[in-house]
């Protein structure tokens, strides 16, 4: 049987870097419909750790939903790379997440990672910079999911910004 291929656009926010960040990400359906947004508050951290969790909300959320392909879309070039091994991940406390992300895309069937330029990563980009505003305001705490209505007023990604 064939599944549809999904496509899963990801990002991070820090505000100070280390500062307050989030992570948002969004899944479009095999018809390019989107079928799922989300974002999270991570508390104080750097840009790099907020990607890396972006792409983790996202593919654990993709396979809640028995999603079996999944097309990857960052903005963040270096963890795009280091996702699909043409890059190692140097820093100490960056590799746990990339050795999570593995494990999560290891349980799809078939997925792929693609840089794409910042405009064609809106929708994440400001899912995630939303997250890290509302928890250094102190409306969400560490871990805390974006409400709904925080989630409205979305811009699709393209596909045609995919530069490798």
């Amino acid at each position: 049987m064939d599944f549809p291929r999904y496509v899963l656009y990801a990002d991070g926010s820090s505000l100070g870097n280390p500062g307050p960040s989030g992570c948002g990400a969004v899944l479009f359906d095999g018809d390019g419909a989107p079928r799922e947004r989300m974002g999270s508050y991570l508390g104080i951290g750097t840009s790099n750790v907020a990607e890396w969790e972006g792409l983790i909300l996202g593919a654990s959320r993709a396979l809640a939903l028995g999603v079996r392909n999944l097309d990857i879309r960052l903005d963040s070039q270096l963890v795009a790379r280091q996702i699909s091994g043409r890059y190692k991940v140097r820093a100490p406390h960056l590799m746990a997440y990339c050795q999570k992300a593995k494990e999560l895309l290891a349980s799809f069937e078939n997925w792929s990672v693609s840089h794409v330029r910042r405009e064609f990563n809106r929708e994440a980009d400001r899912l995630a910079g939303i997250a890290a505003s509302l928890g250094k305001a102190g409306v969400l705490g560490k871990g805390d999911a974006l409400p709904p209505a925080a989630m409205e007023a979305p811009e699709r990604g393209g596909e045609d910004g995919v530069i490798f």
